[in-house]
């Protein structure tokens, strides 16, 4: 059912070389990206701390007359100096490396082209002066915006570029144990649930899809809003996977105990979950993409070489 030639999952690519191998890479998602960038901020910050102190013990160290032409020109060059370290901090780094900045080597990350070939350094250049759109208003929200509507993640210098930024072997690797830490932590309130393979069939590509982002992107949404997207989710899969009684069975629970929790009284036993401050959707949304995670993620180390 997902055979490669006929169905590519979203977050998915697939890139035959002229030597007819497949090689498959999966998309980082905007909660990996977003780590990346903060790194990458962070070791920005220190390089712009460290030379400003550089210039400010140089001034201080100068002769007098040196000082005074310092004053009227170092302004200027360290204005420059600064630019140029952080305009080429992502296109040197990113190119020089193999599409790998500190940032997205730690998270496991590379940008590399939409052909399956390491960056080049035109497409660097492209991606990187698109950057600067990328950041407006402020915080990478238009770049943001654009990556979470966009099936592969591309921000508008990534669409520009021909480019995209996908998991690394080693990054998949930590991006799964990730994974398994975080259905393990939910695991004991997940509902008992077998999925029938004429079930499982049921579920597309456009189902699977919101529901892997969500799993993956958990961490980083508010209790309201996971909520709000995993009641979605499950209304959306229940009915396909026969599971639509016992979903309104479980949301009638969680209201009881809610209602219980009110009026201070013990909860029932099958409003636990709720009880105990773990949401009956966000537990039911995982425990469903927990079971068809098998079908739908790539094997282990099938990320691909760049």
């Amino acid at each position: 059912m997902h055979d490669s030639q006929e169905a590519v999952p979203a977050r998915r690519i697939v890139v035959t070389t002229p030597e007819h191998v497949e090689l498959r890479f999966e998309t980082a998602g905007i909660g990996s990206r977003v780590g990346a960038q903060l790194i990458d901020t962070l070791v920005l910050l220190l390089i712009n701390a460290a030379l400003t102190l550089a210039w400010l013990l140089a001034f201080e160290l100068v002769p007098g007359e040196a000082a005074a032409w310092m004053e009227d020109t170092a302004a200027a060059v360290a204005i420059l100096a600064l630019a140029a370290v952080n305009g080429g901090y992502f296109l040197i780094g990113e190119y020089a490396t193999g599409g790998r900045t500190i940032g997205k080597r730690a998270m496991g990350l590379r940008v590399i082209q939409d052909n399956g070939r390491p960056l080049s350094f035109l497409a660097a250049v492209i991606r990187n002066l698109l950057r600067v759109i990328d950041t407006l208003p402020m915080l990478y929200v238009v770049g943001a915006i654009v990556s979470f509507l966009h099936p592969h993640d591309k921000r508008l210098g990534d669409l520009a570029a021909g480019t995209v930024v996908v998991y690394d072997v080693g990054g998949a690797k930590r991006r799964t144990k990730r994974m398994e830490k975080q259905l393990a932590a939910w695991a004991p309130f997940f509902p008992e649930l077998t999925l029938e393979p004429w079930a499982r069939e049921r579920v597309n590509e456009e189902e699977w899809a919101p529901l892997a982002a969500f799993a993956e992107r958990l961490p980083y949404l508010s209790p309201g809003r996971a909520e709000e997207l995993a009641r979605g989710l499950v209304e959306l899969l229940a009915p396909k996977l026969e599971l639509a009684d016992r979903w309104t069975e479980a949301l009638e629970a969680e209201a009881a105990a809610r209602e219980a929790l009110r009026q201070g009284t013990p909860p029932p036993a099958s409003g636990a979950s709720q009880a105990r401050g773990r949401s009956v959707p966000v537990a039911w949304a995982l425990a469903i993409y927990a079971e068809l995670r098998t079908d739908w993620e790539l094997p282990q180390g099938a990320g691909g070489g760049a």
